[in-house]
C-alpha cells in the first residue's frame, strides 16, 4: 500500500481518563483559556493567495508578541507571482480591524508542505523548499466565533472563484466577538486534577500496560518471565544510559515547542484571563506570583506536550521494536538478521508513515530526524563483538539516510527514509533486550525531561521547581499518553498471523493530542532570536 503523502491525526481520547479527576485531557491540552481548534488544508495553485494571506496574518499576530524574522515565505514558494494583486501584502489596517473584532487570544500557524521533496521532476531533483503548493494551517482560539472570523478573513480570495460568495461570512453575527465570562470553579481548566490523576493512574496501569505491550509485540502466548530470563545482565545499565541527559544525540537542542510558546507569551500571567479562578499546582508557592511565567500555563503545556509525544510515539516505537523483537522461545535478546532487505523495507515504510504525520510541523519533523540520526551514530557503542550482523544493520541504515542509496545492495535504491527517531529507538531497544513498555517509557520520559530542561534554560522556572514540574505534570502526561497509545493500538482489527497488517493497524492508531503544541510549535521558525534549534 502506498503511504499517504500527508496525515493529520488528532485524538484526545478522553475515555481513557478518570472521570473523578479535576480536568479532562482535552481541557488541559487546549490551554488555559482556549476552547476551539481548526485545521485548514490548502492545496493547488488557486490556494496560494489564501496561503499568502494566512502567512501575513500569522506574522502579524506573532509580531505583536515577539520579534520575528524577515519574511521568506514568498521566496520559498515559487508559485507566488509578485505582480498578482491577490498575493501582495495585506493592508495592516485590515488585519488590525480583524484583531480588534476578536474576543480572545488566537494562535495561527502555517506550514509549507513540499509533497514532491526528494523526488525527480522532469529529470531534476526537487529540493525541500521548492514546488510547494500545499500548506497546513492550524488555528487555536478561545471561541468558535473567533475561528470563523479568522477563516472568513483568510478565505476571502476564494470569493472570486465562488461567484462572490464569502466562506464563513454567514457565521459572523456581530462586529466583535463577545468575550466570555470567567468559567466556574467546576468547569475551569486547571492543573488541580493532575495530582488526583497521579495516584489513580498508578493503581490502574502499574501492571496492565506491561501486559498490553507484551501482547501487542509478542502475541497472546508470551509470558513476561520469558523476556526476563533472556534479558542480558547489562540491560538495566544500558537502559540508564539511554535515559541519561549526557547521551550525545542532540536532544537538548530541541525545546518541544517551549521556546516558541514562551516567546508567543503563552506562559505570561497576563495571558490568563481566568486566573482569578485558577488553582495553582501543589508544588508552587505564593512567591511565584512575582515571576512573569504562569506556572499553571507552563504546567499545562508540559503535561499536554508529554502526553501527546507519548501517545504519538508509542505505536512507532513498538513497530520498530517488532522488527528486531525476539521470538518467545528465543535465547538471544534480538532477532538474528541473515538478510537486511526485509528489515529495511519495513523500517522504510514505518519511517515514511511517520514523516507523513510530521509534515505539518516543520520544527517537530526536523527534531525527529536530528535525533534519529543521532541515535544511529551511537548505536554501535551498544553492540557486543558477537553481534556483527547488528552492527552492519546500524551502519547500513545510517548510510542510507546520509546517501539515500548504497550501490552494493541492489534493492536499497528504493529506500529513501528520513531517519525519524521513534522507530529507530524501538529497534535499538529491542536489540538491547529492553521490554516493549520500558522502551516507550524511556523515550517519553526523555521528551518530557527535555521540555522541562528547556523551560529552565529559558529562565521560565528554577531548577528545583523544574524537578517538581517534571515529577508532577510530566509524569501524568507520559503515563496517560502511553495508556492512550497502547489502548488505541489494541483496538485495531487484525487477522491472526498477519504481521504486516498488524503493523499497519498500529500506525493507523497513531495520533497527537496537544492542539496548543501543534499550533504554536510551527511558529518557532518565525522567531528572530532563538536559543533552540526547534
Amino acid at each position: 500500500n502506498k503511504t499517504p503523502t500527508l496525515i493529520e491525526s488528532m485524538s484526545l481520547r478522553n475515555r481513557f481518563h478518570s472521570k473523578k479527576s479535576g480536568s479532562t485531557p482535552a481541557a488541559l491540552s487546549m490551554g488555559q483559556n482556549h476552547d476551539a481548534v481548526a485545521t485548514l488544508l490548502l492545496h493547488g495553485p488557486a490556494s496560494q493567495s489564501v496561503a499568502k494571506r494566512v502567512n501575513s496574518l500569522s506574522r502579524f499576530f506573532a509580531a505583536m508578541r515577539t520579534r520575528i524574522r524577515q519574511d521568506d515565505f514568498q521566496h520559498n514558494n515559487c508559485y507566488f507571482d509578485s505582480s498578482d494583486d491577490s498575493s501582495s501584502d495585506e493592508p495592516v489596517g485590515e488585519m488590525e480591524n480583524l484583531r480588534q473584532s476578536l474576543g480572545g487570544d488566537v494562535i495561527l500557524s502555517i506550514s509549507s508542505i513540499n509533497t514532491l521533496a526528494g523526488e525527480e521532476l522532469h529529470g531534476e531533483f526537487i529540493d525541500e523548499e521548492e514546488e510547494s503548493q500545499t500548506h497546513l494551517v492550524r488555528i487555536l482560539a478561545e471561541s468558535n466565533e473567533d475561528i470563523y472570523r479568522i477563516l472568513h478573513h483568510c478565505l476571502k480570495p476564494c470569493c472570486q472563484l465562488l461567484s462572490g460568495f464569502e466562506p464563513y461570512k454567514d457565521r459572523i453575527h456581530s462586529s466583535k466577538t463577545v468575550r466570555r465570562l470567567p468559567v466556574s470553579l467546576a468547569q475551569q481548566k486547571s492543573t488541580d486534577g493532575v495530582q488526583n490523576k497521579k495516584t489513580k493512574m498508578q493503581d490502574r496501569t502499574k501492571s496492565d500496560l506491561d501486559q498490553i505491550a507484551n501482547k501487542l509485540v509478542f502475541g497472546n502466548n508470551f509470558h513476561s518471565t520469558n523476556l526476563m530470563e533472556n534479558a542480558k545482565d547489562n540491560v538495566w545499565f544500558r537502559m540508564s544510559m539511554l535515559s541519561d541527559s549526557a547521551l550525545p544525540v542532540g536532544s537538548f537542542a530541541h525545546s518541544l515547542g517551549v521556546e516558541a510558546a514562551s516567546q508567543m507569551r503563552f506562559f505570561d500571567h497576563a495571558h490568563l484571563t481566568n486566573e482569578g479562578f485558577a488553582r495553582r499546582p501543589p508544588w508552587t508557592t505564593n512567591d511565584d506570583t512575582t515571576s512573569t511565567c504562569s506556572v499553571e500555563a507552563l504546567s499545562n503545556y508540559v503535561y499536554a506536550a508529554s502526553r501527546s509525544n507519548a501517545q504519538l510515539s508509542t505505536p512507532f516505537i513498538l513497530a520498530g521494536y517488532h522488527l528486531l523483537a525476539p521470538s518467545p522461545n528465543q535465547k538471544s535478546p534480538f532477532k538474528y538478521i541473515p538478510d537486511f532487505d526485509q528489515i529495511l523495507e519495513s523500517w522504510d515504510n514505518i519511517d515514511k508513515y511517520l514523516d507523513s504525520m510530521l509534515l505539518g510541523n516543520g520544527p517537530g519533523r526536523r527534531a525527529s530526524m536530528d535525533q534519529g540520526l543521532g541515535l544511529l551514530r551511537i548505536s554501535s557503542t551498544f553492540i557486543d563483538h558477537s553481534e556483527r550482523s547488528l552492527f552492519q544493520l546500524w551502519e547500513l541504515m545510517r548510510k542510507i539516510i546520509d546517501q539515500h542509496h548504497i550501490e552494493s545492495f541492489s534493492s536499497v535504491d528504493s529506500f529513501k527514509p528520513h531517519g525519524h527517531a521513534f522507530p529507530i529507538y524501538g529497534m535499538m531497544s529491542a536489540s538491547m533486550g529492553l521490554s516493549p513498555l520500558d522502551s516507550c517509557r524511556m523515550y517519553s520520559f526523555g521528551a518530557a525531561r527535555d521540555a522541562v530542561s528547556a523551560a529552565v534554560r529559558l529562565n521560565l522556572i528554577g531548577p528545583m521547581a523544574g524537578l517538581a514540574l517534571l515529577d508532577d505534570a510530566g509524569f501524568v502526561g507520559v503515563n496517560e499518553g502511553l495508556e492512550a497509545g497502547l489502548l488505541g493500538m489494541l483496538s485495531g482489527k487484525e487477522k491472526d498471523g498477519n504481521e504486516e497488517e498488524k503493523i499497519v493497524n498500529w500506525l493507523k492508531s497513531a495520533a497527537t493530542c496537544a492542539p496548543m503544541m501543534d499550533a504554536v510549535q510551527p511558529c518557532h521558525d518565525m522567531l528572530s532570536v532563538r536559543l533552540f534549534r526547534t
